[in-house]
């Protein structure tokens, strides 16, 4: 039998007599039956509208990619107001990006630029601007990074100055370094911003503060005086987005586009300071939460396509006659199943999150502020370590995928290119480790701060040797949690005892906790390591899922809890908590979770319900006819469309004088 034939009936064989319901697994994952009627709905409006053509993009210049994002940003437009998409809600934004299976060019828009307003708008600004971005009578972006600063907020050079005589405010970027970088669809596409400057008045600096400011006519789209927009050239991914740079040049706004809800200055020049000045960082830690479902999703559609693809795949004949499949060798599910787990357990977390996001903000608004240290501490390790886990994932589901993983018919390598720009978000990911290593401290410090769940970590010193005997401990969920507890509480310990110790002893506080760095970024990543594997078990234990999904769902969070203990064995050995015969016995019991979970695994990332449409992938095609497709995908390429004949010449005597 041909083998282009037999890759389709080695999927169907996969996916035959599932010992599980795939529907409930996609409830499960998608947070709800209702959450995935309503994701399928809103799939449908991008799936089945012709207008979305555009994803076949392989073989794009850049300028067909921008003006095919241009008009996806108009067709999502029309999506929105014809069905009456609320994308206050989150994840009805999140279904329609995952679907598309790229950011476009309404992320600032419809996220970024909406939240600073709702966070920081007064009622009236929020009456007047809030209509016009979700009409999309204008198109917005939000300014915050410049050529020379990043997550340095303070440190920045653009400038807002207050003229009390005209009730204006005057933005400028004084310097090269000033200029306003990194803004997402800047360059051709917006025609309003909302920019960071450093607010002057009354010839005192009052720190950084948002401003509204058209940048574009609304007539012929052409920049307004005193304001300089371009292009900042090809990136890494993301190339159909227009990320450029904007300086500015005494630009004049009224003083009512200066967000006013916490921080206010009057008619005369006066500044009226907020009552906390970390409400202003609400929005931002909103929209890290939100990168969590976006982790599970380009993690998701990586192992999608590695997995089906190893299903298919036949290598190396180890009996006359028959080549096993690449996924049947235990190094190829080392190197996937881990990754299946992973998208699973990001989504869990992003789910929690996010409600737990919506709580804080209601407490918020009702100006409780106890929530917000934790809210900000906790989400900035997730933000770092998840999209890490991410990363790293979806480039070894490419590496998995042998020679034609290099291919753009893959689909991964664009799924990496564009994602891997979210370990840069806010800035490098050491700087939210460092955020999320400053809170847990303070919780240590002052033990009556520290939240319940924060405290059983940092305050009830573990056990010393870990109560594991045999391979059915290793089931224990509440077991191979207290490992990641102990871990974590050792991690944090350790930092703190170093950082006092170094401050003990002379130095100054910045120098200790630059010389802590390494210490602090350990402890984070520990905390936040125990607290996405104690999300994914208590989620799974909430859920409702019928005993089949249970122990499918069961046995990936034990795969993934004990898969990270043997990645970081020498953390988890720390005052022999574990001893090498528990190592000994978490790689037997890996091993035989791999066994387990090998049959049900291409049902699991079916699981994900993920169209072809979506994944973009010919390797990782749900009907499995991959050969045939790969070789129509590669016929069509540019350079196959032409003839072209070169001439070749040696010249010898050259290569004699070289060798000489």
């Amino acid at each position: 039998m041909a083998k282009n034939t037999t890759t389709v009936l080695d999927l169907r064989q996969e996916r035959s007599n599932p010992p599980f319901s795939i529907n409930d697994m996609t409830e499960f994952y998608d947070g709800g039956s209702e959450a995935t009627k309503k994701r399928k709905l809103i799939s449908s409006l991008i799936l089945n509208n012709p207008a979305f053509k555009w994803l076949e993009r392989h073989y794009w210049t850049r300028d067909e990619a921008y003006s095919s994002n241009v008009q996806c940003l108009a067709e999502v437009a029309k999506i929105l107001r014809k069905h009456k998409l609320n994308v206050d809600d989150f994840m009805h934004y999140y279904w329609l990006v995952s679907t598309i299976g790229e950011i476009v060019s309404f992320e600032m828009h419809l996220t970024t630029w909406k939240s600073a307003l709702q966070d920081q708008g007064t009622p009236e600004q929020r009456k007047k601007w809030l209509p016009l971005v979700e009409n999309f009578e204008i198109v917005a972006t939000y300014c915050q990074t410049e050529l020379g600063h990043g997550t340095f907020i303070r440190g920045f050079e653009t400038t807002a100055t207050y003229d009390p005589k005209t009730r204006e405010f005057i933005l400028n970027t004084p310097t090269l370094t000033a200029t306003k970088w990194w803004i997402g669809e800047v360059a051709k596409t917006a025609t309003h911003a909302l920019v960071m400057a450093q607010l002057w008045t009354q010839n005192k600096c009052y720190g950084p503060h948002l401003f509204i400011l058209q940048v574009r006519s609304l007539e012929d789209h052409t920049p307004l005086p005193g304001i300089t927009l371009g292009e900042m050239g090809d990136k890494f991914g993301y190339n159909s987005i227009d990320d450029g740079f904007m300086q500015l040049s005494n630009v004049r706004i009224p003083r009512d586009q200066m967000l006013m809800r916490h921080s206010k200055v009057t008619l005369d020049g006066s500044f009226i300071p907020p009552k906390n000045p970390r409400l202003t960082y609400v929005a931002i830690t909103l929209y890290r939460c939100q990168l969590l479902m976006l982790c599970s999703n380009y993690l998701a559609r990586a192992s999608t396509i590695a997995v089906r693809y190893s299903a298919i795949r036949r290598q190396t004949e180890t009996k006359p006659g028959y080549e096993p499949k690449v996924l049947d060798y235990v190094t190829q599910q080392n190197k996937l199943f881990p990754h299946i787990a992973g998208a699973y357990a990001l989504a869990c977390t992003g789910h929690y999150m996010i409600d737990f996001g919506k709580r804080a903000t209601e407490r918020i608004k009702l100006e409780d502020l106890s929530v917000l240290a934790e809210f900000h501490g906790i989400s900035s390790g997730l933000k770092a370590f998840c999209t890490e886990m991410s990363v790293s994932g979806i480039e070894e589901c490419r590496r998995a995928c042998g020679g034609h993983g290099y291919s753009s018919a893959c689909g991964i390598g664009h799924i990496y290119n564009n994602w891997l720009a979210s370990c840069t978000y806010e800035g490098e990911n050491t700087v939210m480790y460092l955020q999320s290593a400053k809170y847990l401290l303070r919780c240590v410090k002052n033990p009556k701060s520290a939240p319940l769940g924060v405290s059983a970590v940092l305050h009830n010193p573990p056990c010393k040797h870990w109560d594991i005997k045999n391979m059915q401990d290793l089931e224990k969920t509440n077991t191979v949690l207290e490992a990641y507890r102990a871990r974590a509480y050792k991690k944090v310990a350790i930092a703190d005892k170093y950082l006092r110790e170094l401050q003990s002893g002379g130095d100054t506080s910045y120098d200790a906790w630059n010389k802590s760095g390494i210490k602090l970024v350990d402890c984070a990543k520990a905390f936040t390591h125990y607290f996405v594997i104690k999300t994914f078990f208590n989620m799974i234990e909430k859920s409702r899922l019928g005993q089949s999904c249970h122990l499918q769902l069961h046995r990936l969070s034990i795969l993934l809890a004990l898969h990270g203990i043997d990645q970081n064995t020498g953390d988890f050995m720390l005052d022999n908590f574990i001893d090498f015969e528990q190592i000994k016995l978490i790689r037997v019991k890996i091993l035989e979770l791999f066994s387990e979970i090998r049959p049900v695994a291409v049902c699991l990332v079916d699981a994900f319900d993920i169209p072809d449409q979506t994944l973009l992938s010919v390797l990782g095609r749900y009907d499995g006819d991959v050969y045939n497709k790969l070789f129509e995908w590669a016929k069509e390429a540019p350079l196959n469309k032409t003839q072209v004949r070169y001439l070749l010449v040696v010249v010898i005597d050259c290569v004699f004088v070289y060798l000489a």
